[in-house]
């Protein structure tokens, strides 16, 4: 079976994410608290990295023991601060936008990319137009997921199948041309207009939380088999 093999701006990347959205599955940071401590014990890091490391791992705590509805009213919004002090230690082409869809659609996404309006979950709630515009994307796996749990909630089939299990993707933000959803009334959501090529996108789909295995889209089709 594939295992993703984690370099430190992969750390980074999904140390960010699951600071930016505590509430998605604030409890399951004991693989990230985990993952930051033997970053800090193998050394080797930029001065200024390890008590950024440290923070995450103490915020990480707090919010483990929070409610969602605490992190959510909460006035501390250092965690956000801290996020984006990490995202400028990875280099931009490293940088991944986030896609929402369900298990059942990643065989003809790996096959013909991400096409706008392809699968209109959305259809009869945004204008037309938008939605044809392009492909909608979450700058944070975790803010996709949500995405994914309303198109798995609008897909049609039993409610159990696989086909109907949400997944995310991801693809590298560095040559693509990003625009804010102005339609939108969530944080970090964005499209690129046209079609998205996914020949280097990843996947993960089922239960959501804690740190993903991240799997090459090229491998879906073997998978399914």
């Amino acid at each position: 079976m594939y295992k993703e093999t984690r370099s430190l701006e992969d750390i980074l990347l999904e140390t960010a994410d699951a600071l930016v959205c505590p509430t998605f599955d604030n409890k399951d940071r004991d693989a990230h608290i985990a993952m930051i401590e033997a970053v800090l014990q193998a050394g080797g890091l930029h001065i200024d990295l390890p008590p950024l490391l440290c923070r995450a791992i103490a915020t990480f705590k707090r919010h483990m023991q929070a409610s969602p509805i605490e992190l959510i009213v909460g006035e501390d919004q250092g965690h956000m601060e801290l996020a984006s002090k990490l995202l400028d230690r990875v280099q931009p082409e490293r940088r991944y936008l986030y896609h929402g869809t369900i298990r059942g659609h990643l065989r003809s996404i790996s096959e013909d990319g991400l096409r706008p309006n392809k699968n209109p979950v959305w259809s009869g709630h945004v204008a037309p137009d938008h939605l044809k515009a392009g492909v909608f994307f979450d700058t944070s796996w975790r803010g996709a997921a949500s995405w994914a749990a309303v198109a798995q909630y609008k897909a049609t089939g039993p409610e159990d199948s696989e086909h109907r299990e949400p997944a995310v993707l991801r693809v590298r933000a560095a040559h693509l041309i990003v625009e804010q959803d102005r339609q939108a009334t969530k944080p970090g959501c964005v499209f690129v207009r046209g079609c998205v090529p996914v020949d280097d996108a990843d996947c993960h789909w089922g239960l959501q939380t804690g740190i993903p295995n991240w799997q090459p889209i090229r491998l879906v089709n073997l998978i399914r088999k």
